[in-house]
């Protein structure tokens, strides 16, 4: 990133970040109904303010998530037939269309889908920008 000009920071991929997560027990990770990221709650408690730390959690988006995928299956099937990160390597077209077609109980599956279709829309705009300008891809 500092190659073109752009400060990153990303503590939580830190080393030790991640080296002290994984030292917590996993019954100790979980969080009780109604709250979120108890860890990390626990480790800020002295540097964010209670009212930010007791808050529950965000609000439930997965019936809108599964309502669109129903509605625009074809389309993000479409988008890996033929993907420009087939192409490049980097997904399996198959495995995500595989993916795409299964109807999930919960709304998990298709978040972590999310960065996957992102990056293929992404990537499209590129390609597109590059036909309009003439370039070679």
């Amino acid at each position: 990133m500092a190659a073109h000009g752009v400060d990153l920071a990303a503590p939580f991929l830190d080393d030790r970040v991640i080296e002290a997560a994984l030292a917590v027990r996993p019954c100790e990770r979980a969080a009780p109904p109604g709250r979120g990221k108890p860890l990390l709650a626990a480790a800020v408690r002295d540097l964010v303010p209670d009212d930010i730390l007791g808050r529950t959690p965000g609000g439930h988006y997965g019936e809108d998530v599964m309502d669109g995928m129903r509605r625009h299956r074809r389309a993000l099937l479409e988008l890996f037939d033929g993907s420009e990160l087939g192409r490049m390597g980097l997904v399996d077209d198959a495995a995500v269309r595989a993916a795409l077609r299964t109807t999930p109980v919960t709304v998990a599956p298709l978040l972590a889908l999310e960065p996957t279709l992102a990056c293929e829309a992404w990537l499209r705009t590129l390609a597109a920008g590059r036909q309009r300008e003439g370039a070679t891809p």
